[in-house]
């Protein structure tokens, strides 16, 4: 029994031992690793130092090694392609290196010659130009490193470093304990210490400080701008940017105290501390607070800051005072706007646009404030861009001026570059233009910041009328009464002028005009020009003809048609001879309206009133008396109805409108002359 509990441990030391062993040449040893740079996001230069227990053939075997998830590495063949000397093992350039598809953020590298004997150091080095990028946030990192003959993963731990927040500085208003203060931070970033929209700013409060458990965005300000939310866990709190801030950059954090710190109960010195997710190594100050009996106002506007530039409001403000007391009595807010008068504050001031100052101050039965004031600069109004040009202009021109005017004082961009405004808010600039299509952004942004955008589109078309004419056919050609201007002009949307009046052009683009000259001169001029709508491009054309005016009226026994000056007219009744008389009756309306005559009827008595500027001539149906200018006169024949129609003489008539009267017995034709 002796002998065989014996056999049995010489066996467990043995397995023991077996099982040391594979332990030892299963895993490399001594395993250190260092980066320089040691800054977050920097490219550093990594060595790694181990010792291998087995023998690393050239040319065979790998040292692999795995970085962090939050390493940033590149195509490590490429690079190897690129800058094979930025690899080495024990000084000498890999003989290879690559990517490990299989495993995340994994590179391997060949054993160059003469390859590695067991026991020995082997040092790994990557040069930082090969742009290995370290980690984005600061912090202890884990690599991970093995070889082909000892494929056990060894880990060791690298530290990215980062630089503090620099010059922080705090107030406290009041600086009296246990009051509700207004707490302000300034500080500037580092040389690494640009924190991304969505990062956060901490800040850290010493006991005795009474915080909000449920703290509000709103009354909390980054550079001016509420943070997206704000958290807190014991004595710190999360301030989480809506905006990126930059490395060097100066913050501002700003506690009102609608947020609700509380100042210690106990007077002393208090520490607060402040650091970000990317410099989070906490950097300090003390505040101190003391003892003392006050009555103060905390002034509170809404936007909490000027939300403009230049220290303006581009939206009204409003105001609310609190009054604050660490006595036990009621403290009353006084206040007064601009030049008005002292009033208790019971609402909300509204500050609209201007420059205005409220002027405050608090008291209780034994304390009075010394007067505060505070002046605003509210401008809610944007700028208003006057052009010279329509929103969408045509032109045939290569380039374009673009000028206009601002409403008042600010900065005018077109296409994002800025143009000079003169002091009376003018300015100009000339752009040269493709074909087609042109777009302008115009953007003014005033004193305040106040942005008003315009969109200017200008469309260059070099289009040029066609005018095609068919009369007149060339200069000198004769026409009676009226020249005839017929044409065809391409495009059909152009205008068509004849001597400078707009004629009718259909929707082929041809166009028909008589054209009835006001002087009776022979030689007359018919000039023609069309014009391209869209870009005001002109074509002109230009004749001399030759002309006769026909001044007759010319009318014919039995016939319904009248001849007015050359053109050819029908009346609904035919003049007639009177078999008594022998003499022509005409149609009083059609002769008298040819000869520029105004005629009425009065049917109660059956009088004709005939009227041309100096003429009046009275008629009365059945009498052989006519009253010219007041003057009774004779008449051959008395006027009658027929057909439904007046007729009266027409020598009398015509003769005594101041015309002469020719007849031609053969033809029965009666032309009335001026």
């Amino acid at each position: 029994m002796k002998k065989l509990f014996a056999f049995l441990t010489m066996l467990v030391m043995l397995f023991s031992v077996l099982t040391f062993v594979r332990g030892v040449t299963n895993s490399i040893g001594n395993l250190t690793i260092s980066v320089s740079p040691s800054d977050r996001g920097a490219y550093g230069e990594y060595k790694i130092t181990f010792v291998t227990h087995s023998d690393l053939k050239q040319g065979y075997d790998r040292v692999y090694l795995q970085f962090p998830q939050e390493s940033t590495i590149p195509c490590t063949s490429c690079a190897y392609a690129h800058c094979s000397d930025c690899f080495l093992i024990n000084g000498t350039r890999v003989a290879g290196a690559g990517p490990v598809y299989d495993l995340p953020k994994t590179v391997y590298f060949t054993v160059p010659s003469p390859g590695i004997k067991a026991n020995d150091t082997v040092e790994l080095l990557i040069k930082q130009s090969a742009s290995f990028q370290n980690p984005t946030t600061p912090g202890d990192y884990i690599l991970k490193v093995w070889t082909d003959q000892e494929p056990e993963k060894v880990q060791a731990t690298f530290t990215i470093t980062s630089t503090t927040i620099q010059n922080l500085g705090a107030s406290a208003d009041p600086e009296f304990t246990n009051a509700n203060i207004m707490l302000s931070l300034d500080f500037t970033t580092g040389r690494l210490g640009d924190v991304m929209n969505g990062k956060n700013v901490y800040v850290r409060f010493q006991d005795g400080f009474i915080l909000p458990q449920k703290p509000d965005a709103n009354y909390v300000t980054i550079n001016g701008e509420n943070p997206k939310s704000v958290s807190i866990n014991s004595n710190t709190f999360t301030l989480t940017l809506a905006s990126s801030i930059g490395k060097n950059a100066n913050v501002k954090v700003k506690f009102y105290p609608s947020f609700g710190i509380i100042s210690p109960k106990k007077q002393g010195s208090y520490t607060i501390e402040v650091f970000t997710d990317s410099e989070p190594m906490p950097v300090s100050i003390k505040v101190d607070f003391k003892d003392k009996d006050f009555v103060r106002t905390l002034l509170e506007t809404t936007p909490n800051e000027p939300n403009g530039k230049n220290g303006y409001f581009i939206s009204n403000v409003i105001v609310k005072l609190i009054a604050e007391t660490n006595t036990s009595e009621t403290p009353t807010t006084y206040y007064k706007l601009d030049d008005g008068d002292y009033k208790v504050f019971t609402d909300p001031i509204v500050i609209n646009d201007g420059t205005h100052t409220v002027k405050y101050y608090s008291k209780t039965n034994t304390l009075t404030e010394e007067e505060k004031s505070l002046t605003f600069k509210v401008d809610t109004v944007a700028p208003h861009i006057a052009l010279n040009l329509k929103d969408l202009t045509y032109t045939y021109e290569n380039t374009i001026l673009i000028k206009g005017g601002l409403s008042e004082s600010g900065d005018i961009y077109i296409n994002g570059n800025q143009l000079q405004v003169l002091s009376d808010f003018s300015f100009e600039g000339v752009y040269t233009l493709k074909e087609g299509q042109n777009f302008f952004h115009l953007i003014a942004i005033d004193v305040a910041g106040n942005r008003t955008e315009k969109l200017l589109t200008v469309i260059l078309d070099t289009t040029t009328p066609v005018l095609t004419i068919e009369s007149p056919k060339s200069n000198f050609e004769k026409f009676s009464n009226f020249i005839l201007v017929k044409g065809n002009v391409y495009p059909s949307n152009c205008f068509v002028l004849v001597n400078d009046k707009m004629v009718e052009v259909n929707g082929n683009g041809d166009f028909e005009y008589k054209l009835i000259p006001n002087s009776k001169n022979n030689m007359q001029p018919v000039n023609l020009k069309a014009i391209y709508p869209l870009t005001g491009k002109s074509v002109e054309q230009k004749f001399v003809v030759m002309y006769v005016f026909d001044n007759t009226v010319k009318l014919q026994v039995g016939s319904k048609n009248i001849s007015v000056f050359g053109e050819t007219k029908t009346m609904d009744v035919e003049p007639f001879i009177d078999k008594t008389s022998g003499r022509t009756l005409v149609p009083v309306r059609f002769v008298s309206e040819a000869l520029g005559f105004e005629v009425s009827y009065d049917s109660k008595t059956r009088t004709v009133l005939l009227q041309k500027e100096n003429v009046r001539i009275e008629l009365v149906i059945g009498s052989r008396f006519a009253i010219v200018n007041g003057v009774k006169k004779s008449l051959d024949v008395a006027p009658l109805i027929k057909d439904a129609r007046t007729f009266v003489p027409l020598r009398f008539i015509s003769e005594t409108m101041g015309y002469k009267v020719d007849w031609n017995a053969e033809t029965k034709t009666i032309v009335i002359t001026p």
